[in-house]
């Protein structure tokens, strides 16, 4: 094309756009790549650097997300999910606002998002819209109005914890027991844990009417990831490591873990070793087991300081001064198993419940008590 000679592009087929240059004809190329327009004739070849470069001009926008619903909301929480949006080119995140000008942007085509730090017992409107990679954005869906619940007489919320995997917060769209549940939801930061194994985790209710978790103890975990907040490390930081076990307290298997195969680098594990010491942790690479007969519903607690560790099993300390190590290594954040799929929990879990402190002693007289009634 010369000078002053006008360039058309238009939708030809699926994937394709055809190049109309006047006076010299058309040319064909795939829409999703960078191609050549030669200065003179289309047909003709010309040396290396004899062409200018093109690339189809992306204006599209995605189309407007559909069916936004709620599918979960605590005091402080509210998780909306949405069906994807289509696009030419390819929706690349997803923008999420509330009616108090909070926007935030998904950063990834995943179709939902989770709210955090809500006030209890108040009402909020929700719309999404999607973009795509050249800045083209949808119009927002219509407003959803959800509200979240009541303030939790929880105690293990009211004590602010870093993450809380709780039986509300387990995927709350799965309501039989025995299905798969995809998703443990953290009701205090986000900081889900996903299916990861080859079969997903069941849900189980307990004699009580408890939701539970059920792992099968050959390959069905929650993968949490990489979380800073957790990222926890023996000698220099104290956090803390509540589980209830659920009806079956299982034989053997991994509660809350970032570690991996090798036993000198685990970071942090808190497990039943199936060894005859039914209650084990790790800190650092280093730990210790102590022999106890589990049983559904019982409260384990491993408090870490800065020297030494804790644990406790329905208000008793069995460990006390325990040794721990400074290892640190790379492993995910895992629920169920350590982080290469190993050690697989074989039983139920009730709640799981991470804090960046020790616990006061009236916590722990909270939590006994709450765990008691509620199993």
């Amino acid at each position: 094309a010369t000078t002053g000679q006008k360039l058309y592009f238009s939708q030809f087929s699926t994937g394709k756009v055809r190049v109309v240059v006047q006076g010299l004809g058309y040319q064909t190329v795939d829409n999703t790549s960078t191609f050549l327009l030669y200065k003179t004739d289309l047909g003709t070849y010309r040396p290396e650097g004899d062409y200018e470069t093109f690339t189809p001009a992306d204006t599209t926008p995605p189309s407007v997300p559909t069916g936004l619903v709620s599918t979960g909301q605590t005091s402080t929480t509210i998780t909306v999910d949405w069906v994807a949006s289509t696009d030419n080119f390819g929706v690349t995140s997803y923008e999420v606002s509330r009616d108090d000008g909070t926007a935030i942007d998904t950063g990834s085509s995943l179709t939902g998002f989770t709210f955090v730090g809500l006030t209890a017992s108040t009402a909020y409107d929700f719309r999404v819209r999607a973009k795509d990679a050249a800045g083209n954005v949808s119009a927002y869906t219509a407003n959803i109005n959800v509200s979240t619940t009541a303030p939790s007489s929880d105690p293990f919320v009211a004590a602010s914890p870093v993450a809380y995997y709780s039986p509300a917060s387990i995927d709350p769209s799965v309501t039989t027991e025995g299905n798969s549940v995809t998703v443990w939801n953290d009701e205090i930061n986000a900081y889900n844990g996903t299916s990861a194994g080859g079969a997903a985790p069941t849900l189980n209710i307990s004699p009580g009417g408890q939701r539970q978790v059920r792992f099968n103890g050959t390959d069905s975990w929650f993968n949490v990831g990489q979380i800073a907040a957790m990222n926890f490390q023996g000698g220099t930081d104290e956090f803390t490591i509540v589980v209830q076990l659920g009806e079956n307290p299982g034989t053997q298997g991994s509660w809350f873990t970032k570690a991996g195969a090798s036993s000198g680098s685990r970071q942090y594990t808190l497990y039943n070793p199936s060894t005859g010491d039914d209650v084990q942790y790790l800190v650092g690479g280093t730990g210790v087991s102590v022999d106890n007969n589990l049983s559904g519903g019982d409260l384990i607690i491993l408090e870490v300081t800065t020297t030494d560790a804790t644990l406790s099993i329905n208000g008793v300390d069995v460990i006390t001064g325990g040794a721990i190590g400074t290892a640190t290594e790379s492993q995910d954040i895992n629920i169920g198993a350590r982080t290469n799929g190993s050690f697989v929990l074989d039983g139920d879990a009730t709640r799981i419940v991470i804090f960046d402190r020790p616990l006061t002693a009236q916590e722990h007289t909270d939590f006994q008590t709450y765990a008691a009634n509620n199993q």
